[in-house]
């Protein structure tokens, strides 16, 4: 019962707390197929976790800010107009035309927070008509329980956590501010809760003054304290917009939810393709002329080799014993070198490999007679995928050696230039539940061990590598905001953890998006005339 009023009280300050005091403007064009821009202006305090005492410049704030935003939003196709300052308030600004193909996917990394414009909502209903809304409402059909009788006693010990939770929460919600704007296809038929402007746009606003008002209004209503305590509905899921008529009257000027209807919707308002293409060619140099670096996705490896190899660390372990668990660095006696190379082209994963030459300058064989030894374990690539960073171990270099005279092998790599969508067939979030496609099987919904998110296990045959991404959606097709809790594989089987804050509905998809038509490559690798410490080795 005390959960669900603080649902409330916590739903509506985390949307402040998470952004760091957040002002923003959401510019909204949407085409009738959910596909979109978005003019994005924000300012927001920025938090600093730095532990070291020296704080980061301003413009160093402002610089990762931008950074981050157009990295790490979700569901953004292509970036234009980014933009960012350091305000004289000691507040960061950044901005920028954000183009998504579907805009129930987006999710704008604005700071703190990493959901900005989440809630909003497009539903088409292939026939010209459409429903807009702000607020997503996950279905669960299990997630209800039988209504409580409440009393006076249970009322009154939640309006003192509302109390002492109050003073925390109106020092982030007086200084929050969302405003949206959206330009939809078609003509609007109805609209409740969103102002109509004179130039045909919708307008939204969410005044986090008002809910602070609104909040302390209710938290002495004892009537709406006890509908709240005695409702049954599942108290944190879900958006708080919408699913209460009395705080949307308070919060809009009308109870129900947020959201508009339109007929007639046609014709796009702008040719997607077209500006998502011009602004994908023109972001590199965007960002170069703002001091941004921002990563360029590399182009897929056409087979050829590795290139450019060089040496970035040594080990030299002299003394280790295993039985008496004495071992430097958590190794055998031996010598290993750390390379650095350059593949031809972005890959998936480099899955192999094997040393099979290793000679010092006086001609000694330091090739090690193990097998296992001689194999190239746990490769690493690059964060654009171009590069590798692997381990190659021998036998310790001779007394009278200086340096290595050749160090030769081969690495293999996997390379797709394709992707398809994969409905795994799975109809039930349900431990046990089996889909029809690449062996999928929900190995166990419940609670985390570690936290008190609800996890969700999933199995499928087919390597972890060839995963690009998988989507969860209800069984209305609304996309559920998942994340990543962690992984699990081997060969061709592959187990994926995924959180979510609150129960799972009953029903609903998974679409997992896979690397197609894979290709393997091997290529050889060789460093030459190096000392003992990675360098060139002088005449």
């Amino acid at each position: 019962m005390k959960k669900r009023i603080l649902f409330y009280l916590s739903a509506l300050s985390l949307l402040a707390l998470a952004s760091g005091c957040i002002e923003s403007n959401s510019d909204y064009t949407i085409n009738p197929d959910g596909s979109g821009k978005v003019v994005y202006d924000s300012k927001f305090q920025p938090i600093s976790f730095n532990m070291s005492g020296e704080e980061p410049s301003a413009d160093k704030q402002a610089r990762e800010a931008v950074k981050a935003m157009v990295e790490e939003s979700k569901g953004i196709d292509a970036w234009s107009d980014v933009s960012f300052d350091a305000l004289e308030d000691g507040r960061i600004h950044i901005a920028g035309t954000a183009y998504f193909p579907d805009v129930n996917a987006v999710a704008i990394k604005s700071g703190a927070t990493d959901n900005e414009g989440s809630e909003v909502t497009y539903t088409p209903d292939g026939q010209g008509g459409y429903s807009l809304g702000y607020g997503k409402q996950e279905s669960s059909e299990a997630a209800a329980t039988p209504a409580q009788e409440v009393t006076e006693a249970d009322i009154k010990k939640v309006r003192t956590e509302m109390q002492q939770a109050l003073p925390m929460m109106s020092g982030f919600l007086s200084s929050m501010r969302n405003e949206y704007i959206f330009r939809l296809p078609g003509t609007i038929a109805e609209a409740n809760n969103l102002s109509r402007n004179d130039d045909g746009t919708l307008g939204l606003v969410i005044d986090g003054e008002k809910m602070l008002a609104a909040m302390t209004e209710l938290m002495n209503d004892d009537e709406w304290l006890r509908a709240q305590a005695g409702s049954g509905a599942a108290p944190m899921e879900g958006s708080p917009f919408g699913k209460d008529d009395k705080l949307g009257e308070m919060l809009f000027g009308k109870p129900g939810p947020i959201q508009a209807t339109g007929t007639g919707a046609t014709a796009a308002l702008f040719d997607y393709a077209a500006e998502a293409d011009a602004a994908r060619t023109a972001f590199p140099e965007m960002m170069k002329a703002l001091g941004v670096v921002a990563p360029v996705a590399a182009q897929p490896a056409d087979g050829s080799g590795l290139t450019d190899v060089v040496v970035g660390g040594i080990q030299l372990i002299t003394q280790s014993d295993s039985e008496a668990g004495v071992r430097p660095f958590n190794e055998d006696k031996g010598y290993n070198i750390s390379l650095i190379g350059q593949l031809p082209g972005a890959v998936l994963e480099v899955s192999e490999g094997m040393l099979t030459k290793a000679t010092d300058d006086t001609g000694a064989d330091l090739l090690p007679d193990n097998e296992w030894n001689r194999k190239i374990h746990f490769p690493s690539l690059s964060e654009r995928g171009d590069q590798v960073v692997f381990k190659v171990g021998m036998n310790l270099p001779g007394p009278d050696a200086n340096g290595i005279k050749e160090l030769s092998g081969t690495l293999t790599y996997m390379v797709a230039t394709e992707t398809k969508d994969v409905d795994l067939g799975i109809t039930a979030f349900s431990s046990g539940a089996t889909g029809t496609e690449l062996g999928a099987t929900i190995k166990e919904v419940g609670k985390s061990e570690w936290s008190d998110q609800i996890v969700l296990k999933l199995a499928l045959e087919v390597p972890h590598s060839s995963i690009k991404e998988v989507l969860f959606f209800d069984a209305a097709g609304t996309p559920i905001e998942v994340a990543s809790a962690g992984s699990m594989y081997s060969g061709d089987s592959t187990t994926l953890e995924f959180g979510k804050e609150s129960a799972f509905p009953d029903s609903g998809r998974i679409v997992v998006t896979i690397h197609h038509n894979l290709q393997k490559f091997t290529t050889p690798f060789s460093v030459t005339d190096i000392d003992l410490l990675g360098r060139p080795l002088l005449p």
